[in-house]
């Protein structure tokens, strides 16, 4: 009981968290399409999607691969994330200076090779913060996970009214200033918060570092896989062949479905220490995946449904009038919120069944028919075809990734199941799982 309260607590926490995180994320959105204009606010969205794509790269997988070794392994907690934090910073380094020589020249980058530079520095200061989360989400304490976001987003909220306040013109180059120091104080705040669980340190222990990323290998891959058609592929394609306006349009939309998605993300970190340390037993999964199934499928339709009936509203009260294309944009992109909830539920299932191997070959295949789809049609249907792709693409993995825990492992669900698991849902929240 004790531990379904705290996956109980855990989700309800991030939920409110979030919740708060997204509601001062779209006031920062509001005040800078409103500022910026839609061009400006596309060169916005172009910049921070493609250095996130690069945050992706300095991960490799191995936060992910830590919170399952450590749940399964306790006694080795502060060796395993020491040794993983030490892999991130060497790792980072080496992508700090990539992304720095690419913006040097390509053509993208054009005009905004500085703001670019400054932003290239959360490649760096996002370390920290990710890896204590992740400890943090071993411990249980994704409460304080979640306070991480929090304050990161307060704190470029922040800079910006402090500007606005002194009438400071707010450009790019100031924005990714802002954004640069938010990610470093929060990774700051958090190694406080941090020392009352474990002593984090770097560990360079050669025969631990190999271990880990041997087994997060084939997952940091997928990761960047899922990084590239989640966040970056789109804007790179619509700023390289259409404009800075197609990306401010279609950003706006994404960014909203990118905030929905994490009510998956919420649930599935609650549950994934407990199914990494449950992975031998047969029934005991199969009826957290139930539940879990459940619990996405109704939410990602009730999100789907109230977001094709408000998304004028949502759209208007963000951005104004000249983001009106954004409206039927964000309505397609609803679609691929539902797929993406389901997707999170048998990714971190495969993850935590060590069939990351299998995950990285379908994310491959998705990502080579997200490529070819992408290059034939965002040249004539701009971000109409980025949209309609990034549904595509999802669902794919969707089928793909439910057809495989299906027949080897037994993971579906029935409409019984669905049933009865949503009268229990509603009758019993706190002990559902």
């Amino acid at each position: 009981m004790e531990l379904k309260t705290k996956v109980f607590k855990n989700t309800v926490s991030q939920i409110a968290a979030r919740g708060l995180t997204i509601l001062i994320s779209l006031l920062t959105t509001a005040i800078l399409t409103r500022t910026l204009g839609i061009e400006k606010f596309g060169d916005f969205v172009f910049i921070t999607s493609i250095v996130l794509l690069f945050v992706g790269l300095t991960d490799f997988g191995t936060t992910t691969i830590s919170v399952r070794e450590a749940s399964v392994f306790p006694e080795k907690k502060e060796k395993i994330f020491g040794s993983a934090l030490g892999i991130r910073i060497v790792i980072s380094l080496a992508v700090f200076i990539v992304f720095n020589l690419l913006i040097s020249f390509l053509p993208q980058f054009a005009g905004l090779r500085k703001p670019s530079f400054i932003a290239s520095f959360v490649i760096l200061f996002l370390v920290l913060r990710t890896t204590i989360q992740a400890v943090l989400q071993v411990f249980l304490r994704l409460d304080l996970a979640s306070f991480l976001e929090i304050i990161a987003s307060l704190f470029v909220l922040f800079f910006i009214a402090l500007f606005l306040a002194v009438k400071v013109k707010i450009d790019l180059f100031w924005l990714m200033i802002f954004w640069s120091v938010s990610a470093l104080l929060s990774g700051i705040v958090g190694f406080y918060y941090v020392k009352k669980f474990i002593k984090l340190k770097i560990n360079f222990n050669k025969s631990e570092i190999v271990g880990l990323l041997k087994n997060a290998g084939p997952l940091g891959v997928y990761l960047l896989v899922y990084a590239v058609y989640d966040r970056g592929i789109d804007s790179f394609f619509l700023k390289t062949f259409v404009d800075s306006r197609a990306v401010g349009l279609y950003g706006l939309a994404y960014k909203i479905h990118g905030n929905l998605i994490f009510g998956a993300a919420f649930l599935m970190n609650s549950l994934f220490p407990i199914i990494s340390s449950l992975k031998k037993d047969d029934e005991k999964l199969k009826l957290i995946f139930n539940k879990a199934f459940t619990v996405l499928l109704f939410f990602g339709l009730l999100i789907l449904f109230s977001g094709i009936i408000f998304a004028p509203m949502v759209i208007r009260l963000i951005s104004g009038k000249e983001f009106l294309f954004s409206i039927n944009i964000l309505r397609i992109l609803l679609f691929a919120t539902l797929f993406s909830f389901l997707n999170h539920l048998n990714g971190f299932f495969m993850i935590a069944l060590n069939e990351q191997r299998k995950l990285l070959y379908f994310s491959l295949f998705s990502l080579m028919l997200n490529l070819v789809l992408n290059i034939i049609f965002i040249p004539k249907y701009s971000f109409w075809a980025a949209a309609v792709v990034t549904v595509l693409t999802e669902g794919l993995i969707f089928v793909l990734t439910k057809i495989y825990l299906t027949k080897k492992y037994q993971l579906s669900v029935s409409g019984k199941d669905l049933k009865n698991n949503l009268f229990l849902l509603f009758k019993k929240r706190k002990s559902f799982f």
